[in-house]
């Protein structure tokens, strides 16, 4: 097959290695609808008559449209030229496209040749209940090994974490609904009830396919404020708690760690223990950078949210910790019984380059493609692949 790809695609050696023909596309767009036409307009004459069989994309960057003639209209580029687009996703989808407007983006997401990978699972669940297709649970992948992995035991007998700090919610000068916050507050309250299982049950607001646009809107603000409470709760606060208990044995990686009072660099370095967090837009799943860790061979140790039994087998290939007390009770234990946590390390690197490479996504991608559009053959046909040019103007709403 040839594909094009736009962006940083994890999925790229996994492409290459399988012998598909990559095709490097360099788009330069803003993020925004007017942005997308005019990149779209012009990738549109690099790929017509170029044989492309496939696009893939990170975080929906390859979504560009085409303008034909005068029409009132705007086509999707993947859908003019014929062929599916694929779209890898480490945000929410609003949260990822707020650029577009309310009635862009649901027009756009209706498109069924395009296939949305995304890793969190309640995520997944809410964007099928809106009727949103192509719709593919997909969990991150951990690289291949190169060969050159550093040996085990020289890795220093520390506590490692790499990410950056989520705290633009919460930063001066931002604005947040009254109706979102009191969304997000009283889901919060739910869930610590033990009522609910995810944010989309617990908020009251019911998602239908015929859910309206503000409805949705509203949906989405009030979900990014539940998960930015969350991860200050969960993830913040873990890190400030180890912080002040194992100062000299904490290593984080990553930006805007400063602001919370947690000292950081900006090279990732695994450790023995390595920290996973369910990610800060996210109610569930491995943030990438914790497979990365687990292929240095230390012990990936993982909030019990992240739902990692999946992936690994918890004791054997991987430890979780449900609270603060926890997690600083078991960095304690295995800095101090250190082939222990290394057993476990050798256990879940070997998991991941078995199970959990990015071959090893491609084939789960494209099993989960072939039973989408079988789905597909006996659906009735979806809206216009095309966006209304009223859509154009300047998003109210911002996620």
């Amino acid at each position: 097959m040839k594909i094009a790809l736009i962006g940083d695609v994890s999925l790229r050696p996994a492409l290459q290695s399988a012998g598909h023909a990559l095709l490097e596309l360099t788009v330069h767009a803003d993020a925004d609808l007017a942005g997308r036409i005019q990149a779209g307009t012009q990738a549109a004459q690099q790929l017509r008559g170029a044989g492309l069989d496939a696009l893939f994309d990170r975080d929906g960057a390859g979504l560009l449209l085409v303008q034909q003639g005068g029409q009132a209209r705007v086509s999707l580029l993947h859908e003019a030229l014929g062929v599916p687009l694929v779209s890898e996703f480490t945000q929410p989808l609003p949260v990822a496209l707020a650029a577009l407007t309310p009635d862009a983006l649901w027009q756009c997401l209706a498109s069924r040749r395009w296939f949305k990978l995304v890793a969190d699972a309640p995520h997944a669940d809410e964007l099928r209940r809106l009727g949103v297709p192509g719709v593919v649970e997909l969990p991150p992948g951990a690289a291949a090994a190169s060969g050159a992995e550093r040996d085990a035991l020289s890795l220093p007998r520390a506590v490692a974490y790499h990410g950056d700090a989520r705290d633009e919610l919460f930063l001066p000068g931002r604005a947040h609904l009254g109706s979102a916050l009191r969304t997000a507050l009283l889901a919060r309250a739910a869930l610590a009830d033990g009522r609910d299982a995810h944010f989309a049950d617990a908020c009251g607001l019911a998602l239908t396919p015929d859910s309206p646009l503000d409805r949705r809107s509203e949906y989405y603000a009030a979900r990014r404020l539940y998960s930015g409470m969350g991860d200050v709760e969960r993830r913040v606060h873990a890190l400030r708690r180890l912080s002040a208990e194992l100062p000299r044995q904490l290593l984080v990686s990553g930006e805007g760690w400063e602001r919370n009072g947690i000292s950081a660099t900006r090279e990732a370095r695994p450790a023995l223990i390595n920290l996973a967090f369910t990610p800060p837009d996210a109610e569930a799943g491995l943030e990438p950078a914790a497979l990365a860790a687990a292929l240095s061979g230390g012990m990936l140790l993982c909030e019990a949210a992240t739902g990692a039994a999946q992936w690994l087998e918890r004791g054997r290939e991987c430890e979780t910790f449900g609270s603060a007390p926890e997690l600083i009770e078991k960095c304690r234990h295995y800095l101090e019984h250190a082939d222990e946590a290394l057993t476990i390390g050798a256990a879940g690197r070997a998991r991941c380059l078995r199970e959990h490479s990015h071959r090893a996504r491609l084939g789960r991608l494209a099993a989960a493609v072939a039973e989408l559009r079988g789905l597909d053959a006996s659906s009735p046909p979806g809206v216009p692949a095309s966006v209304a040019l009223d859509a154009v103007q300047p998003a109210a709403t911002r996620y």
